[in-house]
């Protein structure tokens, strides 16, 4: 099992050519971790200590959003600005500042509490967000993931049906918030993830409704393009947990945090 650090540790900004990020596409190390279901409370408290002993001793070089799933998974992401960050020690001042020791004991007792732990590099591409305006304001507590294992080679084609899904949205004017993920380094590169926020359950539900009967057969007609490209499709429910998150920042209001994350 690869833990977050030991990860961090193998990688190395050589890796850069395989993933091109300029101002339209965000990198994020995203660190997924599967926990027993009966330590979900001694690992939240576990880490709220870590980001206490950061908070305590001034660690603002670290910065990650934390997201929950029903089925007691939690996802970090990681922004990465450059490669370069990967090719050095990415909690190296955060052992230094906290105390090795201490760091140590505080991993540990994350540690106790994983079934287990993976971690993969996605690349955020912001062209293919879409974002009706009527959601400007709106605060989102629900959050849908749709995890669509891509068939090897089908890259283009998976992107140019994202940019068709945008334009069917925009088309129809469809309520709907949404962000695109692709796996480029992990365990299964190609790998898209559809992120969806929204108010809550229930308007997530009746969105999910409404996108089908306003696009009719183009909507269909769509998706089964769409499903010809997978092998496989998992779903997430689950909602961002700002309370579990590490946010250098001033403002830390969740609808800018959504929108970034």
């Amino acid at each position: 099992m690869i833990t977050l650090i030991s990860f961090l540790m193998l990688l190395s900004f050589s890796i850069e050519p395989l993933v091109a990020q300029n101002d339209d596409v965000q990198l994020y190390l995203i660190n997924s971790v599967k926990v027993q279901p009966s330590k979900v409370v001694a690992y939240e408290k576990a880490v709220n200590n870590f980001n206490a002993s950061m908070r305590t001793a001034n660690v603002n070089s670290i910065e990650y959003y934390a997201n929950a799933t029903a089925n007691y998974e939690y996802h970090y992401a990681l922004p990465i600005d450059n490669m370069a960050q990967l090719d050095k020690s990415y909690f190296g001042a955060a052992i230094k500042k906290i105390g090795e020791e201490k760091f140590r004991k505080e991993i540990a007792a994350m540690d106790a509490c994983k079934v287990e732990e993976v971690n993969a590099i996605y690349a955020h591409v912001k062209a293919f967000d879409y974002s009706h305006a009527s959601l400007k304001d709106t605060e989102m507590n629900f959050r849908k993931w749709d995890v669509y294992e891509c068939k090897p080679g089908t890259e283009d084609q998976v992107y140019a049906l994202a940019a068709e899904w945008k334009a069917l949205l925009k088309k129809h004017d469809i309520v709907r918030r949404h962000a695109y993920y692709f796996e480029a380094i992990g365990p299964k590169v190609g790998t898209l993830i559809v992120v969806t926020d929204a108010k809550d359950q229930a308007t997530y539900a009746q969105q999910q409704q409404q996108l089908f009967e306003k696009t009719g057969a183009e909507g269909l007609a769509l998706w089964r393009k769409t499903e010809a490209l997978m092998l496989d499709v998992k779903h997430r429910t689950g909602r961002f947990r700002l309370d579990l998150s590490v946010i250098p920042t001033v403002e830390k209001s969740q609808p800018v945090v959504a929108e970034k994350e």
